[in-house]
């Protein structure tokens, strides 16, 4: 049997972490997210780079959406709905 040694680009990743086209991906997903909760307009996205990679957030805009989403995990439930976030658009 052959040995493998798998050696990582740290460098290539971080510039992978940080594309433009990542950070579109991002928004994608969370625009998908609320869209997919029954209030969107309940619901703030933001979106940004951190120190080492594009990240975009989902929040609560309103006391109602922050209740609705206490009681029944509204946010979880629509990123398990969108099904197909872990899928690279092109």
């Amino acid at each position: 049997m052959s040995s493998v040694k798998i050696v990582l680009d740290i460098g290539g990743l971080n510039e992978l972490r940080n594309d433009p086209a990542i950070t579109e991906l991002c928004e994608e997903i969370a625009n998908k997210v609320v869209s997919a909760v029954p209030d969107p307009e309940d619901y703030e996205i933001s979106v940004g780079h951190g120190p080492k990679r594009a990240h975009a957030t989902v929040r609560t805009a309103t006391f109602r959406a922050m209740q609705k989403n206490l009681d029944g995990n509204e946010l979880l439930k629509a990123l398990g709905s969108v099904g197909d976030y872990k899928r690279v658009s092109k």
